[in-house]
């Protein structure tokens, strides 16, 4: 029997069905309810969808990520234009496997998440939305809206245990009373907090047994 994370509901999601979904695509078309034929999904918009899973971050941060952003040693995305400004992303290790993987130009400068036929770097992807509703509609989660995966992100930190404090200052909250709150917090504690809630979702999404106990994730 499958656990109750793993039955997505109108109110709630869990990632494996998700991630079972997003490998599938990964290896050709899907069957996707409404289409009658099995629809490819562009690598580049999974891409996306796997780094917005993992680092929490906004759409538009995703999108707009290049590689002279990315800082290898301090493992984190330096975002010199974020919805809130500069920011600083941890990059916890499923994100730098991703990376690592990826076609990186010579230049080490472009765009992560390719636009067009993916030949150029200098190409951003600019529609997730259509390859996102093809993807949760295939994984039976009509519901679930991109930005749900950033609060989703928020809520396995705070079911983790972890504080509002820093769970804000990783996500980047824009409110000057919170900011104020947590300006004093340094980059390491908030890898080490993004590495344990993406290796906590890597797990869950690959049906890796052993891993730690699955929670509830809810949209706002």
């Amino acid at each position: 029997m499958k656990p109750a994370w793993a039955k997505p509901h109108t109110q709630s999601f869990g990632y494996s069905p998700l991630g079972e979904v997003l490998t599938k695509a990964e290896a050709g078309p899907i069957e996707v309810k409404g289409h009658k034929l099995p629809v490819r999904i562009n690598p580049q918009a999974i891409l996306a969808i796997r780094l917005l899973i993992f680092t929490g971050a906004c759409v538009s941060e995703i999108l707009g990520l290049r590689w002279e952003n990315i800082n290898w040693q301090a493992q984190r995305a330096e975002l010199p234009d974020s919805k809130t400004g500069k920011k600083h992303l941890p990059l916890p290790p499923a994100v730098l496997e991703l990376l690592r993987e990826l076609d990186v130009p010579n230049s080490g400068q472009g765009y992560v998440v390719r636009g067009g036929k993916a030949v150029s770097a200098d190409v951003a992807l600019v529609n997730l939305k259509d390859p996102w509703i093809r993807i949760r509609t295939a994984a039976g989660l009509d519901d679930v809206r991109l930005y749900d995966l950033r609060h989703s992100f928020a809520s396995a930190a705070a079911s983790g245990g972890m504080s509002l404090v820093l769970i804000g200052s990783m996500l980047g909250h824009k409110d000057v009373a919170t900011t104020a709150r947590y300006a004093h917090l340094s980059d390491d504690p908030k890898k080490v907090a993004a590495d344990q809630i993406s290796g906590h979702i890597k797990t869950t999404m690959s049906g890796e047994k052993g891993g730690a106990e699955v929670v509830q994730l809810h949209k706002k």
